[in-house]
């Protein structure tokens, strides 16, 4: 078994890993004592942003500070103080991404105090860890192509170099890939909802011969979420924020819908076992286990009532999804970066539908 599956999900998490060793010689001292949260997520590269604002013309207000960096990397027209500027927070970045593998892989005993809660055969995990995939919506632009030669490099420089860093090829969208292969395939269209901290994504999966034919993307929504340091943990509130998941998937089903039963697969950014989320996650999503004592099971019930007919949902942890999107083995992880890290493994072992070697990815259309 997988160290990281079933009850151990939670300890998956590289928000919460900290680096507590580097190397002689690799001299990143921002580095030293930081989790992944703080080193490689959106919010990270925000918070670089917002010092850097004024020397890159950046308007402190910015509500998306990662796309205006890609902006200054591809624009163009871009002073080159501007572009020089750019270019060095990505690598920064980069090189962070990288020193927080490198010092998981590594596994110096700093690191493993830094993380009581693995034990030994979850650092044996990390040791022989070969390949890290990477996706999300953060590193699939221009960023992504700086960043990752830079994390590449502080592996192959500092013992590690048998870790291999790749980019999905699906960017951002390997989560719904990943729902689109869940389980057996359906006879009938799969509508695919990855509900993020910053944004959602949707899709409609078709299928042929009991393959993956078509991935058909819509357009992206805002997030049902609010800032992560303002999530009030109230029933009213998660109803509330359900409320609005469910017309987002209603809209779609109605604007699309072909009759008959519906093919459903969703994915949280909360950690879930037997479709409810953890104990003791208080995000996002994770709040709305106060709404039924197995969420999945409600949400199917309320989808089901509310589209009048019935619904087979597939319901899972947004990294668990991205991973289902890869076909590596137990040497493998499958890493998003977007607001906040995820992960899952590329342990094909829970009923995946076998990936049509030539389906096609079709870009978002306008409804």
């Amino acid at each position: 078994m997988h160290p990281f599956h079933g009850r151990a999900g939670t300890l998956r998490s590289l928000n919460r890993a900290r680096v507590g060793a580097l190397p002689v010689g690799l001299d990143e001292p921002d580095a030293l004592g930081k989790t992944g949260f703080q080193l490689a997520t959106g919010w990270s590269l925000a918070q670089d942003l917002q010092s850097a604002a004024e020397a890159l013309d950046l308007d402190p207000a910015t509500p998306d500070w990662p796309r205006a960096l890609d902006r200054i990397l591809t624009a163009p027209h871009t002073l080159p103080a501007h572009h020089q500027r750019a270019e060095s927070i990505a690598r920064r970045f980069g090189r962070r991404l990288g020193c927080l593998l490198l010092a998981l892989k590594l596994g110096a005993p700093e690191t493993r105090a830094a993380r009581p809660e693995w034990h030994d055969e979850h650092w044996a995990f990390w040791a022989g860890l070969h390949r890290v995939v990477i996706g999300g919506g953060l590193l699939s632009g221009r960023l992504g192509e700086l960043a990752l030669p830079a994390a590449q490099a502080v592996l192959d420089a500092h013992g590690a170099a048998d870790l291999r860093l790749t980019r999905s090829p699906f960017g951002a969208h390997l989560a719904l890939v990943g729902l689109a292969r869940c389980g057996p395939a359906p006879t009938t269209d799969r509508y695919v909802f990855d509900f993020g901290q910053t944004s959602i994504k949707r899709g409609i999966a078709r299928y042929s011969d009991g393959r993956l034919a078509w991935l058909e993307l819509l357009p992206t929504l805002a997030s049902v979420c609010p800032p992560l340091a303002d999530i009030p943990l109230t029933q009213n509130d998660a109803a509330r924020q359900w409320a609005r998941m469910l017309a987002i998937v209603k809209d779609c089903v109605r604007t699309f819908e072909t009759g008959g039963p519906v093919e459903l697969g969703l994915c949280l950014a909360c950690y879930l076992f037997d479709g409810h989320p953890a104990p003791d996650d208080v995000g996002c999503y994770g709040r709305l286990s106060l709404l039924a004592p197995n969420l999945r099971d409600w949400m199917c019930a309320q989808l089901q009532d509310t589209l009048g007919r019935g619904v087979r949902l597939h319901l899972l942890h947004d990294g668990g999804a991205a991973a289902l999107s890869d076909e590596g083995g137990r040497d493998s992880l499958v890493l998003t970066i977007g607001t906040a890290l995820g992960s899952g493994f590329s342990d094909v072992s829970d009923g995946l539908t076998e990936l049509a070697r030539g389906f096609t990815l079709i870009s978002p259309r306008p409804l």
